[in-house]
């Protein structure tokens, strides 16, 4: 696995899904193998075959936190969001240090997904682990914004009140661990 991760730190994620391929087929069978495996994927652009490789990495360890993060990425990708969720708040529950980051991505989902009363409730969460988290704060402003829009002036159009559009969420989620 030392020679996939290096491939990995180096940008050749071909060459490390390979090395995964073959440390797989020397008899290693961990979570940590798949849940890196199904990163490198989720980083290629395989949905599938990353999220084949992660439920695995969660089969053999439930509490295996990395692996529901990235799943969380895969789903968000995929527009799933309600199961981004999901994953997204399973690893808070792993990882205390990161729950307020974990919750808000959490909450961004269900704001993707129209679910603004959910979406808030995670943006809470969020600033309960984290009082002052700036991504949960903006969050939950852009919940009481949809609650209480502006009216757009003569000749304005309406836009959504988001800090940062869907695809630079989706890119903020690929970085490594």
């Amino acid at each position: 696995m030392a020679l996939a991760r290096a491939h990995e730190a180096a940008g050749d994620l071909v060459a490390a899904r390979d090395a995964y391929a073959s440390a797989e087929r020397s008899g290693m069978r961990t979570a940590d193998l798949y849940s890196s495996w199904g990163r490198v994927e989720q980083m290629s652009g395989l949905g599938i075959q990353a999220e084949q490789h992660l439920l695995t990495a969660i089969n053999l360890d439930p509490g295996y936190g990395a692996a529901h993060e990235t799943l969380g990425n895969v789903y968000f990708e995929r527009g799933s969001y309600v199961q981004a969720a999901q994953e997204y708040a399973i690893a808070a529950g792993i990882y205390p240090a990161r729950a307020a980051e974990l919750w808000t991505h959490a909450g961004e989902a269900l704001e993707e997904e129209g679910n603004r009363d959910r979406a808030a409730e995670m943006f809470e969460r969020a600033l309960r682990a984290l009082p002052g988290y700036a991504a949960a704060e903006a969050g939950l402003e852009r919940m009481r914004a949809l609650d209480h829009p502006a009216s757009p002036g003569p000749g304005e159009i309406h836009r959504r009140p988001y800090g940062y559009s869907r695809q630079s969420r989706i890119e903020a989620r690929a970085r490594p661990w």
